[in-house]
């Protein structure tokens, strides 16, 4: 799912966004506190956020910044993503994003956004990268050589992580996390289905 942008309002000569309240915490949080999350989880957390995108990239936008930090995780409901708001006020033109002006960030980035804007296959990108990190406890790019890590594709095989993940996985972000739009799968929807069916 999606946080709802309810509102864009002013008051006393200063502007404000109201969005929809979402109980729970960032999975930047939850990933803090536990490390990891089981499968079930993760794949629950995976699928929200797909179909959130889903509904975004079907109205021409694209969120361009998924990352822990902007999933929300209720104890008992459906995992949100916030932030698209900002972009739908944009209408899908977001300022690239530099590595160095929110640490971590550049993270979970597809390698082409360091030179081009974000679109459907870039936010599907990022949130595989979201995925190996709630499956393995880290992202799978960071580091000096993370630009070049992901331009090679190489990144540690998450079952070298979390040995208790399914046979496929490996196989699974080789293709989600592939330099080349092309190779990834098609959309977030693609992606959620191809990690549920490996459970």
């Amino acid at each position: 799912g999606l946080v709802a942008l309810h509102s864009l309002a002013r008051q006393g000569g200063q502007s404000y966004l109201v969005f929809e309240f979402v109980g729970g915490p960032s999975l930047t949080a939850l990933l803090a506190r536990s490390g990891t999350l089981g499968l079930d989880q993760a794949l629950r957390v995976l699928a929200s956020v797909a179909e959130g995108l889903e509904a975004a990239h079907a109205g021409g936008l694209a969120h361009g910044d998924v990352r822990p930090a902007d999933i929300l995780v209720p104890p008992n409901g459906t995992a949100k993503l916030k932030g698209l708001g900002f972009a739908s006020l944009a209408r899908g033109t977001l300022a690239r994003v530099s590595r160095l002006e929110v640490p971590g960030r550049f993270d979970y980035m597809a390698p082409e956004r360091e030179i081009g804007a974000p679109d459907a296959a870039s936010d599907t990108y990022a949130l595989a990268a979201c995925f190996f990190h709630m499956l393995t406890g880290k992202p799978p790019f960071s580091g000096p050589e993370a630009l070049a890590d992901k331009r090679a594709g190489r990144f540690a095989p998450p079952r070298s992580l979390a040995p208790a993940l399914p046979a496929g996985m490996d196989l699974f972000f080789k293709s989600a996390l592939a330099a080349d739009p092309a190779a990834r799968f098609a959309s977030p929807r693609a992606l959620a289905s191809a990690a549920g069916a490996l459970r």
